[in-house]
């Protein structure tokens, strides 16, 4: 499978998934405060060792305060070998999620964000952890923009350094 459509369907997943959260986020959002928000990104394609790297990244977590949420993420990825183009292989770790925002009614609001699990699906069982900077970019009422720069570990082995965009609701 080329890379151009590991590509789409990890975009097509995301849009899905961000059309279901989207209904439940519009549901939300008659009630006083929202408690709840999703989210669905896409990394650009980084270097892993002998591998390219591709995942997108469907979150919800809970709204403990303004400040600070903690939640769920599934990260489905391809690891791409990088002389092959054909032979890669697929993953889906699963992690526990925590952010904390610095600026919650601004235009732009910076966060640190902490993700923490692991992979029991698919082609690579382990642990795979991250951490990033992020600049939210509050685009309409319950929606806004994101942009990312993370580290991302899997089993401890090594790192890459994923730039992704998403969108929140």
């Amino acid at each position: 499978m080329s890379n151009t459509i590991r590509k789409t369907i990890c975009v097509l997943i995301a849009l899905l998934f961000m059309g279901g959260f989207t209904n439940l986020s519009a549901q939300e959002s008659t009630q006083k405060s929202k408690k709840f928000e999703w989210e669905a990104s896409i990394s650009q394609t980084a270097k892993f060792n002998l591998f390219d790297v591709l995942a997108c990244d469907i979150a919800v977590r809970y709204k403990f305060s303004d400040h600070f949420s903690a939640g769920i993420v599934a990260v489905p990825s391809t690891l791409i070998m990088t002389d092959s183009p054909f032979n890669g292989v697929f993953y889906l770790p699963t992690m526990a999620s925590l952010r904390y925002d610095f600026a919650t009614q601004k235009t732009l609001s910076p966060y640190f964000i902490l993700d923490a699990g692991g992979s029991f699906i698919g082609g690579f069982e382990g642990f795979q952890g991250r951490f990033g900077i992020g600049l939210d970019i509050n685009a309409f009422d319950n929606c806004s923009l994101f942009t990312e720069l993370g580290i991302t570990t899997l089993a401890f082995e090594s790192a890459w350094i994923p730039i992704s965009a998403g969108i929140r609701f």
